[in-house]
């Protein structure tokens, strides 16, 4: 009973509360759409706040509809996800269609396209390809009639736009019959900086070549970007040379060769893009393009000529394609920023300089496909720390200069299959302190290893020739041992080995040439074997370490100059067979106490024992007046004589002569 009074309780007074609040009716507003005459095109009606879908657009000859807006000025377009909440009247607002216009060659090749307004006059600029109305003249001819259009008329709005057939004229430019194309004189007149826009026809010729020293006149072109058409195949020789305001320019895939020198000293290119197509660059083609940092060669590219990319100073890295085998000479020597290479194909050649003056380059990836390195090839690359050489039976020599003065190169090994190590090869190079020369050289090139900092070398018995100079120097040496059949120490070979104290001359030397060990300054020992027969000027000079010395019988000649200054030397052994003593030749030899001279001598040169200070006597197997030179008497101290006005010898040592 009582649930029932209950739910009768609560009926009765939902319908108390729905009599005192009636439904809400639901209110619209009106949103007013006017048309392109003015008046209302449509009218909707939109619930409050809820939002309206604008009508379809209305139409306006040239224009299309931007949008509506709550003002006929336009100047903010109303935003339809905007609730309604009151009466509107929207406005449309219209922008001007743009006229397509098309410009093309006589051949029917795009020139360029563009967008006008109405009632725009066209002009060359308006193309924005870097056509320069003080370079060109043009006339346009519609492409369906083949009628003149004047360039005077505005543009009327056609709704699927324009087309038309350009012919180009210039003074500043020519064409000759074989399409190559060449600048003037009055054009390196002109004040930069502009875009050159050399285009696919002139004066109704086709364009296909850049003319030899086409725009090189004396450096005075002042563009700085170039445009070249997709019809040229060649660029001449010194073509564009010295442009110094040059920055920018594409190689078209049409281009098959840039021809030599064709970029050389365009100081400001920086953006340098070769298309896939070009096949060959040429000589120089780019020589000290110094504001080169980056370079694409494209996978088209077979040859790259010599000195391509010299002294460009800027240049940081290079990827070389696959169709390219041998790097030429001088092809990126003074890049000295260059740090890093690399190959895409097999290298089989590296050519004289190639990389020559790198000073940043800090390796280099030689594999053993290549055959052979070129003279100076890597010289100067004082970064250059590791190199690996290729080993195989085509790789015979290490040329001259190879590694000259690579003063970070700290170890190097030598392939077995290399027979002769050139001149200068490993000139300077001061990092490195050991090196093993392999049985298979036979000869060693002048200065080959010339103030490096080796401590100990062996030369193999298949040496035959050690060229002048060639340890020069290393101040680090400490041992020589030498196995080879060599007939002639050259000249300066060993000299100022500092840290040299033993030497043993082998029995098939015959010469040691001139300063061949001068200021081996702590050299004590020296064993010269019985083929000697010639020791020349200067050979051990300032040797002041060496105490002693045996000449052995064999030796027929001492060099003028042979031991002067050879301070700490005290005794000194010479054998019948001798027959000449030069000038000088013990000259300054100041701890030296006796000496003899054997009978086979037959000449004594001036000066020979000059200021040897602590000599007192020269003894002589030979009676006196038979020794060629014997009046100076060989030495002493020189004075000059106030009395007799002339110069004079006093010798501090007494001569012994053989008596009958």
């Amino acid at each position: 009973m009582k649930r029932r009074i209950t739910i009768v309780a609560i009926a009765a007074f939902l319908m108390l509360f729905m009599a005192c609040n009636p439904e809400t009716p639901v209110q619209y507003h009106k949103v007013n759409y006017i048309g392109t005459d003015g008046k209302i095109m449509e009218t909707h009606e939109v619930e409050n706040g809820k939002t309206d879908t604008p009508p379809k657009d209305p139409v306006k000859e040239g224009y299309s509809l931007k949008g509506w807006s709550l003002n006929e000025d336009g100047e903010e377009l109303f935003n339809f996800n905007t609730p309604i909440t009151g009466d509107i009247t929207l406005y449309p607002i219209f922008a001007e269609k743009e006229i397509s216009v098309v410009f093309k060659y006589e051949d029917g090749g795009l020139l360029a396209s563009s967008s006008y307004r109405r009632n725009d006059l066209i002009t060359l600029s308006s193309l924005g390809i870097g056509l320069d109305e003080s370079i060109f003249t043009w006339e346009l001819f519609d492409a369906s009639t083949g009628d003149q259009y004047s360039l005077d008329q505005p543009l009327s709005y056609i709704e699927s736009g324009y087309t038309f057939v350009v012919r180009l004229s210039s003074k500043y430019m020519s064409v000759d019959d074989e399409g190559a194309i060449s600048g003037s004189e009055d054009l390196s007149k002109k004040e930069g900086p502009y875009t050159l826009f050399i285009p696919r026809y002139l004066d109704g010729k086709e364009v296909t070549a850049i003319k030899d020293n086409a725009f090189n006149y004396k450096g005075k072109y002042s563009f700085d970007k170039l445009i070249l058409p997709m019809t040229l195949t060649s660029i001449g020789t010194n073509a564009f040379y010295g442009c110094k305001n040059l920055s920018e320019v594409t190689i078209p895939s049409s281009v098959k060769t840039i021809g030599i020198q064709a970029f050389c000293n365009c100081l400001k290119l920086e953006k340098l893009t070769i298309a896939e197509g070009v096949e060959k660059i040429e000589d120089g083609a780019f020589i000290s393009c110094k504001s080169l940092v980056d370079i694409k060669l494209p996978s088209s590219l077979k040859t790259i000529g010599a000195y391509a990319f010299q002294v460009c100073s800027g240049l940081e890295s290079i990827t070389l394609p696959e169709n390219i085998t041998v790097i030429p000479e001088g092809c990126f020597s003074y890049c000295s920023k260059l740090t890093s290479i690399s190959f895409e194909g097999i290298i089989e050649e590296i050519g004289s300089s190639a990389f020559s003056d790198c000073e940043a380059l800090t390796s280099f990836p030689i594999t053993d496909n290549v055959k052979k390195i070129g003279t100076y090839a890597f010289f100067n690359c004082k970064s250059l720390k590791e190199v690996t050489l290729p080993n195989n039976d085509s790789f015979t020599e290490l040329s001259n200069n190879i590694f000259g003065n690579c003063t970070s190169l700290t170890s190097i090994t030598i392939p077995t299959s290399v027979k002769t190590i050139g001149n200068y090869a490993f000139f300077r190079c001061s990092g490195i302190t050991s090196i093993v020369i392999p049985e298979s050289v036979t000869s060693v090139g002048e200065y080959a290893f010339s103030e490096t900092n080796i401590t100990s070398i062996t030369i193999p018995e298949g040496v035959n020739t050690i060229g002048a100079y060639a340890f020069k120097e290393c101040s680090s040496l400490t041992e020589i041992t030498i196995n080879g059949a060599i007939e002639i120490i050259q000249d300066y070979t060993f000299a100022s080995c500092k840290s040299l104290s033993s030497i043993t001359i082998p029995d098939s030397v015959n010469t040691i040439g001139v300063a061949a060990f001068w200021d081996c300054s702590i050299l004590q020992s020296v064993s010269i074997g019985t083929g000697v027969k010639t020791i020349s000027n200067s050979a051990f000079k300032a040797c002041n370490s060496l105490e002693r010395i045996t000449i052995p019988g064999n030796v027929s000649s001492i060099g003028n100059y042979a031991f002067q200054e050879c301070t700490n030397i005290m005794t000194v052994n010479l054998y019948y067979g001798l027959n000449e003593i030069g000038s000088d030749a013990f000259s300054g030899c100041s701890s030296l106490e006796t000496i003899s001279i054997p009978s086979s001598v037959g000449t004594i040169g001036v000066d020979a024992f000059y200021h040897c200070i602590n000599l007192s006597t020269i003894c002589v197997d030979k009676t006196e007046g038979t020794i060629s030179g014997a009046d100076a008497p060989w030495g002493g101290d020189k004075y000059w004589d106030n009395e007799t006005n002339q110069a004079v010898t006093k010798s501090n040592f007494t001569l012994e002569w053989k008596t009958e």
